[in-house]
């Protein structure tokens, strides 16, 4: 039995809220495939021509298709990455970096313009 691909309907916010997305040069790169999948689906495209059209594979159009189908503009953004468990919560970083404060910086290196490995200028009185 073939799979069907569901549905995408857009209204008029939701589909303005994708252009922006597209639109805006701030935006993820992901993100914004990822809106082009779904206006393009919203238009009524199978997912084979969507494929074709953005030059992605088929899985990767049906992927998040099903996911905009079922959790909206949420279902877009990128999952949780596993990785190594914190050795420490959220409490112990924070007493740690409230027991030891970085040291300030000079005044003249503030705004940022200077570089940091540059030597001190020593100015003589007089």
């Amino acid at each position: 039995m073939p799979r069907v691909a569901p549905a995408v309907s857009l209204d008029s916010t939701m589909k303005a809220a994708l252009h922006r997305l597209v639109q805006s040069p701030s935006t993820p790169q992901g993100l914004v495939q990822r809106s082009r999948i779904i206006l393009v689906a919203a238009a009524g495209e199978s997912n084979q021509q969507i494929a074709g059209e953005l030059r992605l594979p088929e899985v990767t159009v049906s992927k998040w298709r099903r996911r905009f189908a079922s959790r909206g503009l949420e279902g877009l953004e990128d999952a949780p990455r596993s990785g190594r468990p914190l050795k420490h919560g959220p409490e112990v970083v924070q007493r740690v970096q409230v027991a030891s404060p970085l040291p300030r910086r000079p005044a003249f290196l503030q705004n940022g313009r200077d570089n940091e490995t540059r030597p001190f200028m020593v100015i003589p009185n007089g």
